[in-house]
């Protein structure tokens, strides 16, 4: 895949995406990127269905990081139709982190 393909397949998923995406651009290299992969594992239980996680490794792909202007990592960059909603380099307090994404994530219709 090419780069230019691979900015518009990830464009393309974050205009067609119906909850909100948050990336995470690591290295499998850095350490506070390790430190933060529990955390993303129990985000995608806590916030199911209300937002989706993807993982951009920048080694792997250089032009979407510069793309998305990531200076270090980790970087967690929470998206909504291409609207950044969070940026939140390093490695954050999960707490603290839950709480944001409760303050800019939509609340799910009741069923």
């Amino acid at each position: 895949m090419t780069s230019s393909t691979q900015i518009q397949s990830l464009e393309m998923l974050l205009a067609q995406s119906p909850v909100p995406v948050l990336i995470s651009f690591w290295a499998e290299w850095a350490a506070p990127c390790q430190t933060i992969e529990p955390m993303l594992s129990q985000l995608v239980q806590d916030f199911a269905g209300r937002m989706k996680i993807i993982k951009i490794n920048v080694e792997q792909k250089p032009l979407l990081a510069a793309r998305y202007r990531v200076q270090g990592i980790p970087l967690l960059l929470l998206l909504d139709r291409g609207q950044s909603l969070l940026r939140l380099p390093g490695v954050p307090d999960y707490t603290q982190l839950k709480q944001e994404l409760e303050r800019k994530l939509p609340l799910l219709p009741e069923s």
